[in-house]
């Protein structure tokens, strides 16, 4: 064997055997070099966040509520069962029923004050959703015992044992009368029995209409008389609340003079005559002399900028009562309110209705409070006060 061999095995060997020789395990394992480090990621501008989009409001199905409208009529019967058709615009007998109206809760749906459309898909009648239509469920007519009945037990349910008859005016529909008075028992609130007197208005916007209207009030006159008095005696009601809107404010004063002069004294609590489409002169001379015989307190809503009015005074050639401004109607004996701040909307006649501020009035005043501590600003003119509404129409 050649030296250089030796050499080369004794320089393998001598390490192993120190190794094992000293206890040791395994032979080091020598680490590799360490690479080069990674290149950097270059920097890139994250993407732009969405813009905010407004949130659209999907009514929850079934977000409502009940109500029972009680109400007499002098409309004929159509032939058709149908809940929103069954009365017409002809003249009939004093006919007795309930109504069961649906309502929507929820005010994101429908704020206070609003009446929506009457649900409709073009010219047919589309399923009602309870979240955001006010609609007719059911109209059943009653005998005038049973309807008494219902009537009274509505009564007891309210501490005051209250009831509020609302009178519709031009161009309403049986329907129409029907989910106000149920829109108005709700937004105000009114916790006695809502009633509704619908008379055969043809429910339409027309002049002809508007004069075919103004007769049909006269055939109405004696089963109105007769609906008041059945009302005032038979349900066992402690305060009979009276509104009227537009032109049934005319059937309405016609026929409490009637009341007026056959049996005189206090009979009501409040009237309200709401943009009262009568003419001054008359309700100066005749009306208002009778209603304050009759009633506790009446009040009177005006507005200047009520176009109905100022078109209806175009047609007769009288002023209105519902008018406000310089020509505006004071009494003694009547508190009249300018509600011009209620604005125009609805040609500036439908605020009795849609104004909060009005249902605000118009709530204190069926609870009795005095015209001094409402939201109402007093105004002179001569030695006659009148009431400035504050507030807006929402």
């Amino acid at each position: 064997m050649r030296i250089s061999e030796l050499i080369l095995r004794a320089g393998v060997l001598v390490p192993l055997v120190l190794t094992m020789a000293c206890g040791g395990g395994s032979p080091p394992v020598v680490a590799p070099a360490p690479s080069a480090e990674p290149a950097p990621t270059p920097y890139v501008e994250p993407a732009p966040l969405p813009a905010p989009t407004k949130p659209v409001y999907v009514p929850p199905v079934g977000a409502s509520v009940e109500r029972f409208v009680y109400y007499g009529t002098d409309r004929a019967l159509t032939g058709d069962s149908t809940a929103w058709s069954r009365y017409g615009t002809g003249q009939g007998e004093l006919a007795l029923g309930v109504a069961r109206v649906s309502l929507p809760t929820d005010r994101q749906a429908r704020v206070t004050g609003d009446l929506p459309p009457v649900p409709m898909l073009g010219v047919f009648r589309r399923a009602p959703n309870p979240a955001r239509d006010i609609y007719m469920q059911r109209t059943v007519p009653l005998a005038r015992p049973l309807w008494v009945e219902q009537v009274r037990r509505q009564v007891q349910l309210d501490s005051l044992k209250s009831i509020l008859v609302y009178v519709h005016g031009f161009a309403n529909t049986y329907e129409d009368a029907v989910r106000r008075g149920a829109q108005l028992a709700y937004d105000l609130p009114f916790d006695g029995a809502m009633l509704i007197y619908s008379w055969p208005s043809r429910g339409e916007l027309s002049p002809v209409a508007y004069f075919r209207d103004d007769k049909a009030v006269n055939g109405s006159q004696a089963p109105l008389k007769e609906f008041l008095e059945l009302v005032l005696a038979e349900t066992g009601a402690e305060r009979v609340h009276v509104l009227a809107h537009s032109m049934g404010t005319l059937l309405l004063s016609r026929t409490l003079k009637e009341m007026a002069d056959q049996y005189p004294g206090t009979r009501f609590d409040q009237v309200v005559l709401a943009a009262p489409d009568i003419d001054t002169t008359a309700f100066r001379r005749t009306f208002a002399p009778a209603l304050q015989k009759v009633a506790q307190r009446v009040t009177v809503y005006a507005s200047r900028y009520d176009k109905a009015l100022d078109m209806a005074q175009t047609a007769s050639s009288y002023p209105r009562v519902g008018q406000a401004g310089s020509a505006m109607i004071l009494l003694s004996g009547l508190d009249t309110i300018d509600a011009s701040s209620a604005g125009p909307a609805e040609f500036g006649h439908g605020y009795f209705s849609g104004s909060n501020a009005v249902l605000n009035d118009l709530r204190d005043l069926l609870l009795e409070r005095p015209a001094s501590a409402r939201r109402l600003q007093p105004r002179q003119r001569g030695a006659l006060t009148f009431w400035e509404l504050l507030g807006g129409s929402r």
